[in-house]
């Protein structure tokens, strides 16, 4: 049966060597007897596909003409795949969804559902624009993950780095509309219908990402719930009441969910060591919501900050570095911090659902001065300011701290108004500004954090 399919930006081509100087000069991709010219959309696809043909060496097929054939010896030094541009956007584009007999298995269905989706045709002879060649070993060494893609939903766009950010996405913005995945370049990587996937470009990514994206449904539209699902790895949990354990975990003790095994019993990493498993029914427990697991890593961070890069703060070495104008102390104070909120957080990025937050930054007052420093920021008001604390060489000031001496007020005086850099990357801040970071500052969070960030006038 043949669908119509959305007409592709890009498409890749697998050929004999032989046949690409005949297929540059004619600028087309010729039929050779069938109704389609046949074309993935997508490097992984590609290469999906010759594990379903060309690799699968004695594999029987149905050549042109309707002759059983099977698949001889694969030898990729005999292959092609070219990357090409179409010339024209005709609508002339179909997918040939296998049809299998009432009686074929699950398996043999998702594997005839998952070759249909992985290549597109195109009635007729296709002409191009651009082409690419690229070789078979470039294709079998592919670890595309996909890292960056750009989420659209309406007039909102939003970076997405992992899998889990897709999801994410796809759930928060789906109850709103339908949702569009793509490349950094525009090319279209995914489309929804509401928070389920209508078209993906890549069936490998469409496994991992349903792994993650089916529990968000469920919990969305009441689907019930494995125990797995309900409680994946990472989930935070804290204890009610243990049942008849000899040597209960305390009540109110908080931890991680490392697994759940066959028999539905919950494998835990308790914060005070203790690995004793939760079982449903005799024992009492909650999962945190969003915001105590916020605020929990807010507090750890702070408390790293405090224990492991301010508890050996020097003031005579930073009484010197302002001195001599050399920032290589507080330079390193706020790498010291920012490794440590990568420590907590598992990474530099940090989105909406972080909600108030606290983290390390660059400050420049009036007189041209920098500081390492702490902003706090609520992120579900795009990265509203809310204080910032000081790392000076009088110690640690605190913007909104009451001072007692008349010095410490007039100080902190002169450190406002001030500019502000952090060191962490949130795309949906509307008051960042790269341009406007000064070489100086550029200079200080490239040597903590190895990448220069945008900043803001406070």
């Amino acid at each position: 049966m043949y669908v119509r399919a959305k007409i592709p930006e890009v498409v890749y081509h697998l050929t004999k060597k032989e046949n690409v100087d005949k297929i540059l000069e004619d600028g087309k991709i010729k039929l050779f007897g069938d109704t389609e010219c046949w074309f993935c959309e997508s490097i992984p696809n590609m290469k999906r596909y010759m594990e379903y043909t060309v690799m699968n060496e004695g594999k029987p097929y149905i050549a042109t003409g309707g002759a059983v054939k099977l698949y001889p010896k694969f030898k990729p030094e005999e292959y092609a795949v070219l990357k090409l541009t179409p010339k024209y956007r005709e609508g002339k584009w179909y997918r040939w969804m296998q049809e299998m007999p009432p009686n074929t298995s699950k398996e043999m269905l998702e594997e005839a559902r998952e070759f249909s989706n992985l290549k597109i045709g195109f009635r007729g002879e296709l002409r191009f624009s651009n082409c690419e060649i690229i070789e078979i070993g470039e294709v079998l060494m592919n670890k595309n993950e996909h890292e960056t893609l750009i989420g659209i939903a309406g007039e909102k766009t939003k970076t997405l780095k992992s899998v889990e950010d897709v999801a994410k996405f796809i759930c928060e913005e789906g109850k709103r509309g339908d949702v569009q995945i793509t490349h950094e370049d525009g090319t279209p990587f995914l489309d929804t219908f509401g928070i389920y996937i209508n078209r993906i470009a890549d069936m490998e990514y469409r496994a991992r990402l349903l792994e993650v994206l089916i529990p968000m449904q469920k919990r969305l539209d009441g689907t019930p719930m494995t125990v797995k699902e309900q409680y994946p790895t990472g989930t935070r949990i804290e204890l009610i009441k243990m049942g008849e354990d000899p040597q209960p975990v305390p009540p109110g003790t908080r931890g991680t969910v490392d697994y759940v095994d066959d028999a539905d019993q919950i494998h835990m990493k308790w914060d005070n060591g203790r690995t004793l498993a939760l079982v449903i029914g005799e024992d009492e427990f909650r999962t945190l919501d969003q915001d105590e697991i916020n605020e929990e890593r807010c507090k750890k961070f702070i408390e790293g900050v405090n224990k492991n890069v301010l508890s050996s703060f020097d003031m005579g070495k930073m009484i010197e570095a302002y001195t001599d104008k050399d920032m290589s102390y507080p330079t390193e104070i706020l790498k010291g911090m920012h490794n440590e909120f990568i420590k907590v957080y598992g990474t530099d990025e940090v989105n909406r659902d972080m909600g108030f937050i606290t983290v390390p930054a660059v400050v420049k007052v009036p007189d041209g001065s920098l500081y390492a420093a702490l902003v706090d920021l609520d992120l579900e008001s795009s990265g509203e300011h809310w204080g910032t604390q000081f790392i000076t060489p009088i110690g640690v000031v605190d913007q909104g701290g009451d001072y007692k001496s008349e010095y410490a007020k007039n100080f902190v005086k002169s450190l406002i108004p001030y500019d502000y850099w952090y060191t962490v990357k949130y795309d949906d801040d509307i008051h960042i500004s790269m341009d406007d970071c000064p070489e100086d500052v550029h200079e200080m969070i490239t040597n903590a954090t190895d990448e220069g960030i945008g900043g803001i006038k406070f």
